[in-house]
């Protein structure tokens, strides 16, 4: 039979599905991580909130969110440059040795200047004092993700053996929590019982790693260390700066309307988490594959993001609408209250990540090609749109405000970063 222009035979779809074979196997190893996160995390929420009240969970919300960033500091930019640099290095023992320990090294020096400039802030910001204890206790997780070695396993393209690790992380999380919250005063320790699995099930897949990629331990040496420090400051920038834009709402909504409201908020966070998470996967997983197609050229890594964009797109899209339309019992059931504005408040939220969907294809063409700059400069933008827009907002409109802030923001950054790929279009293709 005649193939019409431009179609392709069943053996070439055959050979791309087979092509595609490590990608799908490492969307669904993430796909596996990310869902047991947003499970357990999920099925936690009601129980945290029947123990210790819906103030409480708001106070959890917002020591949370500067624990989220120490979090951030400490990943400093390892997240993406360790996974294009393993992609490069692909299975060269030594200098694998060599990037496992020097990004070990440097996340530990980072800890503890975080830990040590929270607790100065903490002592003299009255507001935050007011809160000491779960600051205190919350350090565990800033110790938790020094131990998290997820950077290694998706640059290896190993992600099955992060699902495994991080499938035992929140296990033993939850049966901290069922243990350990008993009342309101035990609010407290939510956060550290995060940090506390994290760390005890990180120190031993370190043990794993050595063992199981026989790496050669070995200290860094200074200079190696602020080698990396220096070279990814930018991808600190970019880090703090999305995690910043995603979290400094709420501690407007904090400071602003108090710790009940912020409570609503996130559970209304938590519940779009698992969309989140696919958006997070999806791009983790062809990360170190884009990295690899910009040795064929551009045109094969364009070919490589559309095919796989098409692919997930409806993903994120369905999730979204059946949340909408099963607002009222899954919040309630959450919450264990709602009402009309909250509901309204809910669904605006739900545009949020379908925002963040169109900017994925962006910003993988611009890391990939090195441009950090052009990246950092437009979620800097947008950090700077964030601060004066979420405060007057949510000041003058409460919750809707905060997320109409979200909205714009999110759509600002995605429409800068398609400005800085058209300019940088020439570096770009030029490669292939």
């Amino acid at each position: 039979m005649k193939e019409t222009p431009g179609s392709s035979p069943p053996n070439q779809w055959l050979e791309r599905l087979w092509s595609a074979r490590l990608t799908f196997f490492n969307f669904f190893s993430l796909g596996l991580l990310k869902a047991t996160d947003a499970l357990i995390l999920l099925f936690l929420i009601p129980i945290i909130i029947s123990r210790v009240g819906i103030a409480y969970f708001g106070v959890i919300a917002f020591v949370g969110v500067w624990l989220n960033y120490g979090r951030a500091v400490v990943d400093y930019g390892f997240n993406i440059s360790g996974v294009r640099q393993i992609a490069l290095i692909g299975e060269d023992r030594q200098a694998l040795s060599h990037l496992f320990f020097q990004v070990l090294y440097s996340k530990t020096v980072i800890a503890l200047f975080f830990a040590g400039a929270l607790l100065i802030l903490v002592q003299v910001v009255p507001f935050l004092g007011e809160k000491k204890a779960v600051f205190q206790w919350g350090l565990w997780m800033i110790a938790g993700q020094v131990f998290f070695t997820d950077w290694f396993f998706i640059g290896l393209q190993k992600s099955y053996l992060l699902a495994i690790a991080n499938l035992l992380i929140k296990s033993l999380y939850a049966v901290l929590i069922f243990w350990g919250i008993q009342g309101e005063a035990d609010y407290i320790y939510v956060l550290a019982y995060q940090g506390l699995a994290a760390t005890a099930v990180g120190a031993l897949v370190i043990v794993y790693i050595v063992i199981r990629f026989k790496l050669s331990i070995k200290a860094p040496s200074w200079q190696a260390i602020l080698g990396h420090l220096k070279t990814d400051f930018k991808l600190l920038g970019s880090n703090l700066a999305v995690e910043f834009n995603s979290s400094y709402s709420l501690l407007v909504l904090n400071v602003i309307w108090g710790d009940i409201l912020t409570g609503y908020f996130n559970v209304m966070y938590r519940l779009l988490q698992p969309i989140r998470f696919l958006l997070i996967i999806f791009s983790q997983t062809i990360f170190p594959i884009v990295c690899e197609k910009t040795k064929e050229g551009w045109l094969a890594l364009k070919q490589y993001l559309r095919n796989a964009f098409l692919l997930f797109v409806g993903a994120p899209i369905l999730a979204v609408v059946l949340l909408a339309f099963c607002a009222e019992p899954i919040f309630l059931y959450f919450a264990g209250d709602v009402n009309e504005d909250l509901l309204y408040s809910l669904r605006l939220y739900l545009i949020v990540p379908l925002v963040t969907l169109l900017n994925i294809p962006a910003y993988q063409i611009l890391l990939a090609y090195d441009l950090k700059t052009a990246y950092v400069t437009v979620l800097l933008s947008g950090l700077a749109v964030n601060l004066i827009l979420a405060y007057f907002l949510t000041e003058a409109f409460q919750l809707n405000g905060l997320i109409c802030s979200l909205l714009i923001v999110e759509a600002w950054v995605s429409i800068g970063l398609y400005i800085m790929l058209n300019k940088h279009r020439n570096l770009i293709t030029q490669h292939g």
